[in-house]
């Protein structure tokens, strides 16, 4: 989901379109609410502290006498809780010659309803972006640790840790 629009003046205003952010308890808590029920769109999420924050060095970079970067940041480690629950993670991986794009949602009870891998050649430089040519080899991964190579160059470029056996496409 996507939502843009203007900074406002009140800066204790944090909702833009149907996305809105409520700070519960400062650092420790925050919630994530997305209201689009129209385009079936519609979460509850809460953000819990498991470290407390951490202020990550500052990132200062010249380019000569220029200064092209100055900033800081803080982190901290959450643990979520969804209405209704739900485990989501996104892993893309680059290396050298091909991209890993790693997908699984999971429901409450931990049963993924989505999981796919997908090996990405590197572009060339004319290579297409988009449409025929650009598919993607893809497997929707088997339960144990399985060796993925895409390419056809026989490197190996990562073990997942796969679901269910038989539903392959592209890899074989």
């Amino acid at each position: 989901m996507f939502a843009s629009g203007r900074i406002p003046l009140d800066r204790t205003r944090t909702s833009i379109g149907p996305i809105s952010v409520e700070i519960v308890e400062p650092l420790r808590v925050n919630r994530i609410l997305v209201d689009a029920a129209e385009h079936g769109l519609v979460a509850d999420l809460t953000a819990t502290a498991r470290t407390p924050a951490h202020e990550e060095p500052r990132a200062t970079q010249y380019d000569g006498t220029e200064l092209r970067t100055d900033s800081t940041r803080a982190t901290q480690m959450v643990t979520w809780t969804a209405l209704p629950q739900v485990f989501f993670l996104r892993a893309p991986l680059n290396f050298a010659d091909e991209c890993l794009h790693y997908v699984v949602m999971e429901n409450e009870a931990g049963q993924p309803w989505l999981e796919r891998t997908a090996v990405l050649p590197v572009l060339g430089e004319e290579s297409p972006v988009f449409g025929m040519g650009t598919r993607p080899m893809a497997r929707r991964t088997c339960r144990g640790w399985r060796d993925l190579q895409g390419g056809g160059t026989g490197h190996h470029c990562s073990r997942l840790c796969a679901r269910s056996a038989g539903r392959t496409r592209g890899l074989g």
